[in-house]
């Protein structure tokens, strides 16, 4: 029995390419590097911002804050939102079907992209980078989410657009469902793929 559904955020509620490809090329053009490519940044989307920059720079975690204050000032008009993301939300919660967002983005500017979109009330629990906490594909993220749901992880689904996300999804235990908005097609190990987020409703 289903009783939760977990979400990623970039990529799978929200296509965030643009948005990161600028944040970290605005970051690499002030420390005098030069410009990387959009295909390579989008490869590292969703492994944490701290694995992400350290591909470009050396002692990354001293930039994180700067590269959230550009992201947080720029992402608006570089993001978008994916078709019936937040219908599916707005339904999943009237059915009374938990709904959670597991990010391994920091949870204060995941917070605030949601609230950018109008995610948040349909969202039970948001979790994401804080402190010591451990990323995707580690479970730590999804156990806490049905933690704090109060679900076994066995009654929830994990729906991510990586592979990361679905590893993520298989080390806790959960049904896992892989997005494909651009219809890929590429080799998966979730246990399903939809290519539409409304194609969820027929897994509940």
């Amino acid at each position: 029995m289903v009783e939760a559904v977990l979400f990623d955020l970039d990529g799978t509620l929200v296509d965030s390419n643009k948005a990161v490809i600028w944040a970290v090329n605005t970051l690499l053009k002030r420390l005098g590097h030069p410009p990387a490519s959009p295909e390579k940044i989008i490869s590292l989307i969703g492994v944490g911002v701290i694995p992400l920059l350290r591909e470009f720079i050396d002692e990354p975690e001293k930039h994180v804050p700067e590269y959230r204050e550009i992201y947080g000032n720029g992402f608006q008009t570089r993001t978008t939102i994916y078709r019936g993301a937040k219908e599916l939300l707005s339904l999943l919660k009237a059915s009374r079907i938990k709904v959670a967002v597991v990010t391994n983005r920091s949870r204060e500017l995941a917070q605030v992209i949601m609230d950018y979109f109008s995610l948040s009330q349909s969202v039970c629990v948001l979790v994401g980078q804080e402190g010591n906490t451990r990323l995707k594909p580690h479970p730590e993220l999804i156990l806490k989410a049905c933690q704090t749901l109060n679900v076994k992880p066995e009654n929830s689904i994990m729906v991510g657009d990586t592979e990361i996300d679905i590893q993520t999804g298989k080390n806790a235990g959960s049904f896992t469902i892989k997005v494909d908005h651009e219809a890929k097609n590429e080799p998966t190990q979730a246990d399903a793929v939809v290519y539409t987020l409304p194609e969820i409703l027929k897994f509940l």
